[in-house]
């Protein structure tokens, strides 16, 4: 008969099955661990498994203790064989990795809470384990685009009320640290397809009159800056594209880019595009709604800002692009274009009467935080 415990969480068991079936960002852990719930607090290796879906996510996990009889070199090889392992099934909640302002304040560190249900064991003389539940909180934080480092605690507990413990058993904690490599954060070809043709298509009807004739982008009050941000950026069209690049000579990386243009306006940005996520004033991320000067932000990882270009008006962007050898425009109207219109996640504004926040924020910001380079792009070839 299943206790009030097992019951109460059948609610998770069936949120796991929801998640597992709507998977779009993933990611595979290397992890060690010590569970002091464990007779001798064990030290074990293990694989996880983790998908997420906005801030919720499954996670799947699984350790091993290996032990070793004899030693190698001596005329009979060493028998190994397992000594403890552990077996979980988690619901993780990470409310700040879908809200890069938030993560890049804490300098990129995304905590995280979970519940699961598993089970624990020891092998030995006798065999024994125990179905157990368990709840704590951990923290993730990304080294590369798709390299990041994560730790935990939990806290595990058997899953039937007034369990005896097998002796050697107790209600402790287990501490975990590992590296994580994500992949195929993206969503599915369907939804891809469908988003893209709708952005795609609402591109094109907000750059249109109702005659069908194209129309310019409205004229804004700084647009004599605006103008001259954009000859600023065509001064340096063919400069190639170098990995965390910040200058004309050596080559420039999208935000190196971005951040020497406007610092020839007496315009401070922060260094990163996640950075530069947070300055000045929030635009949607909608062409019709944006001005020249505008700065875009897209996520080709899921909802990560990692590429910035300068909104050049009439449907273009300016960017250091490295699938497009360097400094450059794209019409997003093209094939190209349709790539960045499906990944544009946000817009800020930068000119204008915010001109003193955005100085003020970016300087402070780019001395008290040190966030990732941005990764090179992944759009189709010109």
């Amino acid at each position: 008969m299943l206790s009030n415990r097992s019951i109460s969480l059948l609610p998770a068991i069936a949120l796991c099955t929801t998640l597992a079936s709507a998977q779009q960002q993933n990611s595979i852990g290397i992890f060690v661990a010590r569970n002091d719930a464990l007779p001798g607090a064990p030290k074990l290796g293990g694989l996880a498994f983790t998908s997420y879906t906005g801030p919720l996510g499954l996670r799947l996990s699984g350790g091993l203790h290996v032990t070793q009889d004899g030693n190698f070199g001596e005329e009979r090889p060493p028998k190994l064989g397992v000594g403890a392992w552990t077996a979980d099934a988690d619901v993780v909640l990470a409310p700040f990795r879908t809200v890069p302002i938030l993560t890049m304040l804490l300098a990129g560190f995304s905590p995280n809470a979970f519940v699961g249900i598993g089970g624990h064991g020891v092998q030995g003389t006798s065999d024994t384990s125990i179905a157990t539940w368990s709840y704590g909180a951990g923290v993730t934080r990304s080294l590369l685009s798709v390299l990041g480092v994560e730790a935990s605690a939990r806290y595990r507990m058997p899953l039937r009320d007034n369990q005896v413990l097998p002796a050697g058993f107790k209600t402790e904690w287990e501490y975990r640290a590992g590296i994580t490599i994500g992949f195929g954060n993206r969503p599915s070809s369907s939804s891809r397809r469908s988003a893209s043709s709708a952005r795609v298509e609402r591109t094109r009807r907000d750059t249109r009159n109702s005659s069908g004739i194209p129309r310019s982008t409205p004229a804004p009050a700084n647009s004599a800056s605006a103008a001259r941000v954009i000859d600023t950026a065509d001064d340096y069209l063919g400069t190639r594209y170098r990995y965390g690049g910040t200058s004309p000579t050596t080559g420039f990386d999208c935000s190196g880019f971005v951040q020497h243009v406007y610092a020839r306006h007496d315009l401070k940005l922060p260094r990163t595009s996640r950075q530069m996520a947070s300055a000045g004033s929030s635009v949607t991320p909608r062409v019709s709604a944006l001005r020249t000067g505008d700065l875009m932000f897209f996520a080709q990882n899921g909802s990560t800002v990692d590429h910035v270009a300068i909104y050049a008006g009439g449907n273009r962007i300016i960017h250091s692009s490295s699938s497009g050898a360097g400094v450059r425009y794209d019409d997003l109207d093209s094939r190209r274009g349709e790539y960045f219109v499906t990944h544009l996640i946000a817009a800020r504004r930068v000119l204008g009467a915010e001109r003193a926040l955005v100085a003020a924020f970016g300087a402070e910001l780019g001395k008290t935080l040190v966030t990732d380079l941005d990764p090179p792009d992944r759009a189709p070839a010109p």
